[in-house]
């Protein structure tokens, strides 16, 4: 397009886009906010990313072992306990004729 097409537009083709910025926040950091909420509360015994990420890492894999342990541990007799052993018999209704 050259400036005599720039300056002689129909007013009726001519559309104008309204861009907006979104505004990113003033505090970027490249450290994930977990990160950064487990060393500022360590009380100081985690003192960067990699020592948090450790410890994120080793709090996770408790939990997936104390969450298999509590699952597996169960007696097989609690279901024993829920199952009736003589079938249910559904008592009479005086409502239905």
């Amino acid at each position: 397009m050259n400036q005599k097409d720039k300056n002689n537009k129909d007013p009726d083709t001519y559309v104008k886009f309204e861009e907006y910025r979104v505004p990113r926040p003033h505090h970027y950091s490249e450290t994930p906010e977990i990160i950064q909420w487990v060393i500022n509360h360590s009380r100081g015994l985690i003192k960067n990313e990699k020592q948090a990420t450790y410890a994120l890492l080793f709090f996770t894999i408790i939990a997936i072992v104390v969450s298999l342990f509590l699952l597996f541990s169960g007696e097989s007799s609690s279901l024993k306990e829920i199952i009736p052993k003589e079938p249910y018999i559904d008592p009479p209704k005086p409502w239905i004729n």
